[in-house]
């Protein structure tokens, strides 16, 4: 279930998620591109290291580019992520 508090600006939001490293907040940047819309996203651990991701729609769902390079504790909430950006997508 994605709960918490969203801010949001033309396509783009903020969203706290629960993660292992505690609530994490998601900063989601909307970018159209010719074949689709890609999220370029920032998140921050609990040692304040700051992790950027991209992900893009593949089969209905959003998925992780390149989840090799991401931390465990993102990819693991990977389905949560494609949930949020699914419910702005549906709202925008």
């Amino acid at each position: 279930m994605v709960t918490t508090s969203t801010q949001t600006i033309s396509g783009n939001f903020i969203q706290s998620l629960p993660t292992s490293q505690g609530l994490t907040q998601f900063s989601f940047l909307r970018k159209d591109m010719l074949l689709g819309k890609r999220y370029f996203i920032l998140a921050m651990d609990k040692n304040l290291r700051a992790y950027w991701f991209s992900m893009e729609q593949r089969g209905g769902q959003w998925k992780i580019n390149n989840p090799e390079k991401v931390p465990e504790w993102i990819r693991i909430i990977e389905d949560e992520l494609s949930q949020a950006i699914a419910v702005k997508n549906a709202v925008c």
